[in-house]
């Protein structure tokens, strides 16, 4: 019954079929579109803070609260370095595609003060989860540009900034 009222519908009222179709059309390529920006937005909003670095920064508790209070600038508290797989333990864990820890000090060198970063260049990390994750600062890094060989992490080699 329902059939028939609807091809009845449909014969004695073409003008009205073109419209409907055209508005069913049009609200599926919309719906179409706006799915394909959605999906697309989040990858291309990633990939950009990626070329960007790092977004999230990891201190120890006692530190922050001396930088913010009273404006010292001494970093003596350290992360330990068994609980840096925790970070991809927390909610966001999907988020963090690459993490490196760093540890930085300055020299004078010819009464010139000189920023030394430690860092890990490709160091495989053990998470709590049993996963293997590789921790790359080339991965944060993306805009780096390197002239010859990348230091290996169990070498005892160095990168040389352009300045120095």
């Amino acid at each position: 019954m329902f059939w028939q009222m609807l091809k009845g519908a449909l014969i004695r009222q073409k003008n009205r079929f073109f419209l409907i179709s055209l508005t069913v059309a049009l609200g599926v390529s919309l719906a179409a579109a706006m799915l394909n920006v959605m999906f697309d937005v989040g990858d291309k909003v990633n990939q950009e803070l990626k070329a960007y670095g790092a977004n999230i920064l990891v201190t120890p508790k006692n530190s922050e609260i001396l930088q913010n209070i009273y404006g010292i600038d001494q970093n003596k508290n350290f992360l330990n370095e068994n609980d840096l797989g925790k970070i991809k333990t927390i909610f966001w864990t999907n988020n963090i595609v690459a993490f490196a820890p760093n540890l930085e000090k300055f020299f004078s060198i010819n009464n010139k003060k000189i920023s030394v970063v430690g860092t890990w260049f490709n160091h495989e990390l053990n998470l709590p989860t049993g996963e293997k994750i590789s921790s790359n600062i080339l991965e944060m890094k993306s805009w780096w540009n390197i002239d010859g060989n990348f230091p290996e992490d169990d070498s005892n080699q160095i990168l040389i900034g352009k300045k120095i």
